[in-house]
């Protein structure tokens, strides 16, 4: 008979059909509103942006440093720390003169301990005209200290120093290197010797 309206192959395709519709159904697991919760939670920003930020730091009414970056994010957790994740450029003073820069790509100062740290291109410059060449520096501002735990790099007009671990005043004038792995000379339009 080919008069009714579903022919022996199309029951079976729509009996398997429903049976895998069923399957369906039941292998699905309940949804815990928790979990989806959790999938669909937004992070609450928990932070401020500044663009272009100037901090300056004083003792006694005297500045003993300012802080210059293209773009500084405040963070609103416990220690309120601040990062400079596009450069950070620091000038310090000695009764109002200048007497060091410091210039990284990236700094992160924790405001509870005071402690900036610098990595990527560190480049400190002294009033004497020597240059501090790190990967990484720390920054105490409570101590007035500056410390370079890895490779550093000095040079002067008459020489230059490689070594590893440096400690110093924060001006970059009194200094002492930890470990000196070599000392080259420098000759003026003449290079290294």
């Amino acid at each position: 008979m080919t008069g009714g309206l579903l022919s022996g192959n199309s029951i079976k395709y729509l009996k398997a059909g429903y049976f895998l519709l069923l399957a369906c159904v039941f292998a699905c697991e309940k949804n815990d509103i928790s979990k989806v919760k959790a999938l669909t939670k937004k992070e609450e920003v928990s932070y401020d942006v500044a663009d272009s930020p100037k901090i300056t730091y004083s003792e006694n009414g005297w500045k003993r440093a300012v802080m210059t970056a293209p773009e500084m994010k405040k963070y609103n957790q416990a220690n309120n720390a601040l990062e400079f994740n596009k450069g950070i450029n620091v000038v310090f003073y000695d009764n109002g003169k200048q007497t060091a820069t410091l210039v990284a790509d990236y700094a992160y100062n924790d405001e509870q301990t005071k402690i900036t740290k610098m990595r990527g291109h560190v480049k400190m410059v002294n009033y004497r005209k020597e240059t501090l060449l790190a990967e990484e520096i720390e920054w105490d501002i409570r101590n007035k200290r500056i410390k370079a735990p890895g490779w550093i790099k000095i040079k002067n007009k008459e020489e230059m120093i490689v070594g590893e671990g440096l400690e110093s005043d924060e001006e970059f004038k009194n200094y002492t290197i930890k470990r000196v792995k070599g000392n080259f000379n420098v000759y003026e339009n003449e290079g290294f010797r």
